[in-house]
């Protein structure tokens, strides 16, 4: 490098499977930047009645726990169909041909397709 400048190039970074982004590491501007979000569509089984949707995030892998679910969904860090989620007893009913677009945080995006 020349010059003692602040000129830090742009990396790219390996980011959970499916993703990209890029990583500007000039001090203080530590950030993702032109995030290409891929939308992993996956097929849920329809359910008995309605089901917990803490439960559901735990069953797909999108939280640890039911636990950290809930606390995703009480701060505000889930949303279905771009509608956030506050309740952490929110309960919902998988019904067959049914679409939805599951988000959790900003990084984690699904399609879920229910047969």
């Amino acid at each position: 490098m020349s010059g003692g400048g602040n000129e830090t190039a742009p990396l790219t970074a390996a980011v959970p499977t499916g993703w990209r982004a890029r990583l500007d590491l000039r001090p203080n501007a530590l950030r993702l930047r032109d995030s290409a979000i891929a939308i992993v569509q996956i097929t849920v089984a329809a359910t008995e009645g309605e089901v917990p949707l803490a439960r559901l995030l735990v069953d797909r892998g999108l939280a640890a726990s039911r636990k950290e679910a809930e606390r995703l969904i009480t701060q505000g860090a889930v949303s279905l169909e771009g509608e956030k989620v506050s309740d952490p007893s929110f309960r919902m009913a998988l019904k067959a041909s049914m679409r939805l677009l599951v988000k959790v945080g900003k990084l984690k995006l699904e399609r879920w397709v229910v047969r």
